[in-house]
């Protein structure tokens, strides 16, 4: 019998030899240190809740409708504003939206809305002409 095997031989016989007493005690304090140690999921979930997401220094900022080219901005301009069927105009034109969202903008694309569409301008009725009588001067032969 190797010497740690006797130890814990010693060890055991001795909390046997208390009536179970401490051994009870012992047992309690492994289950009270189990209950207290958290399972490996809880620590995970402890750990998830304090990780604090900072934003991405590193990523520049989205480019907006100005930042891009000009030609690229062009191309915007003639998908949102070119239809393929005549604007009526009406007593109230309303312009697309996308003039209105800068003043940049709108120079730009205002001029392609006006020159690259086609417009329709209903025919407004004509007022009446009702063909005068013959005057009574003229002379029949």
């Amino acid at each position: 019998m190797c010497l740690h095997s006797r130890s814990n031989l010693v060890h055991s016989t001795a909390l046997r030899g208390h009536g179970g007493k401490e051994h009870s005690k012992a047992a309690r304090r492994k289950a009270a240190m189990r209950k207290r140690q958290p399972d490996s999921t809880s620590l995970k979930d402890d750990a998830a809740s304090q990780i604090v997401k900072t934003p991405n220094t590193a990523q520049p900022p989205p480019a907006s409708l100005l930042t891009i080219a000009l030609e690229l901005r062009n191309r915007i301009y003639a998908v949102v504003l070119l239809v393929s069927t005549p604007i009526e105009v009406t007593p109230v034109l309303h312009e697309p939206s996308l003039l209105s969202a800068s003043r940049q903008i709108r120079s730009e694309a205002r001029k392609m809305w006006f020159i690259q569409n086609a417009f329709l301008i209903p025919n407004s009725p004509l007022p009446t002409v009702t063909p005068s009588s013959p005057s009574a001067g003229s002379a029949s032969s």
